[in-house]
């Protein structure tokens, strides 16, 4: 042990004394610094992470499975025949109305369209035949005129 003192004492420059109860001695400045460190207080970082540990389902560490209320399963009554024949009615009924008015709305935009052109044609011939009495009535007058001019 002698030797590591001389050895010590041999490189005051890069050494910083120590003094401790047991013995004087020389260490390095890393060594110093490592002496001198205080450990962190880590308990309380531990208690924090259990308290937020999750398993794999992402449910708390205590958290257990527990099983749902058995739900009681009701068999449906079966249909009297009566309910069937009152079923098949309501349906052939709703089916009837829903084709009644479904084809009335059809047959109306059809007859309404039929009507309308019908309505076109029908009012362009009487206008014309209006147009050519009305004509001929006009030329009449014009040519009985412009004969008195002429005599």
């Amino acid at each position: 042990m002698s030797e590591d003192k001389d050895t010590n004492l041999d490189n005051d420059e890069h050494n910083t004394p120590l003094e401790s109860a047991e013995e004087n001695t020389y260490l390095d400045n890393d060594d110093l610094d490592a002496k001198i460190w205080h450990i962190p207080n880590i308990k309380q970082q531990e208690s924090d992470v259990i308290a937020h540990k999750t398993n794999a389902l992402g449910k708390k560490d205590g958290w257990r499975y527990e099983a749902p209320d058995e739900v009681k399963i009701i068999q449906p009554e079966p249909l009297t025949a009566k309910e069937i024949e009152d079923i098949r009615q309501a349906a052939f009924e709703e089916g009837f109305n829903q084709g009644k008015e479904e084809g009335f709305a059809k047959g109306y935009e059809e007859g309404k369209a039929e009507g309308h052109q019908e309505g076109i044609v029908k009012g362009h011939e009487e206008g014309l035949i209006t147009g050519l009495d009305e004509g001929k009535e006009t030329i009449g007058e014009m040519s009985a005129k412009w004969s008195s001019l002429v005599e």
